[in-house]
């Protein structure tokens, strides 16, 4: 259901061309493969490239499903050969860091074509966000992502304002959908465990990401932290 809301947020329809940037494993480019539309998936890594090939041609997909792979996570819009009716980022502009997200929006916003709609799904911080639950973050930072910064509403309206040529013209929070979400993660994480440990996941590396899910859904939880759907568009220029 997440996923099918994110393209009715982008107007995904057949003919259209859309942009996963970066992957989340295909899910979205999948989806809306099956409503018709050009699917283009940005992978920075080549096992990433690989699952959505391989989910790709098991569904019969291959044909409308592009995998573009790139060392960079934010690849110089040149590097990009089409305008796209839809770009979508999930759960990835808060790893950026201030300036990454920054630099997202402004690359994202050169590729969008004419009436394009750009959709972000993103963790941010409430008011109740405190200095308890940004030391709990460090961890993560010093060990998965560096530039991990979860930013407030505000922020992102400054950014999108001062910064882009863009405006948010909706904004659907799901603090209690997400919290379910990674619970159910973690439970199968945890259930998992021999098989990612079979798979070459050691121990650490087992209790690191069963960290990062429990303090997720302990932030969800105690309402630090929100999880919010934006649609953005190109504003409307201004007469002269």
């Amino acid at each position: 259901r997440r996923i099918d809301r994110m393209l009715d947020l982008g107007r995904v329809r057949a003919g259209d061309r859309i942009l996963e940037w970066p992957s989340t494993g295909g899910d979205i480019a999948l989806r809306a493969a099956d409503r018709g539309a050009s699917a283009d998936v940005l992978a920075v890594a080549d096992d990433h490239a690989e699952v959505v090939r391989e989910r790709a041609g098991t569904v019969g997909l291959s044909g409308a499903v592009r995998v573009l792979r790139s060392d960079d996570t934010m690849p110089s819009p040149r590097d990009f050969d089409a305008d796209y009716d839809a770009i979508f980022n999930v759960e990835r502009l808060e790893t950026l860091g201030p300036s990454g997200m920054r630099a997202w929006l402004r690359r994202a916003e050169r590729v969008l074509a004419d009436r394009g709609t750009i959709v972000v799904q993103m963790a941010v911080a409430t008011p109740l966000f405190d200095d308890v639950a940004g030391d709990a973050v460090d961890l993560l930072r010093s060990y998965i992502w560096p530039a991990l910064h979860y930013p407030t509403m505000d922020e992102i309206r400054r950014v999108v304002d001062r910064d882009t040529g863009l405006r948010i013209i909706g904004e659907t929070h799901m603090a209690a959908h997400a919290e379910k979400t990674i619970e159910l993660w973690r439970g199968l994480f945890v259930a998992n465990t021999r098989q990612a440990a079979g798979l070459g996941y050691d121990r650490v590396y087992r209790r690191l990401w069963e960290y990062n899910l429990s303090l997720q859904q302990a932030l969800l939880a105690t309402g630090r932290l929100d999880v919010v759907q934006l649609e953005l568009v190109a504003a409307p220029r201004r007469r002269r």
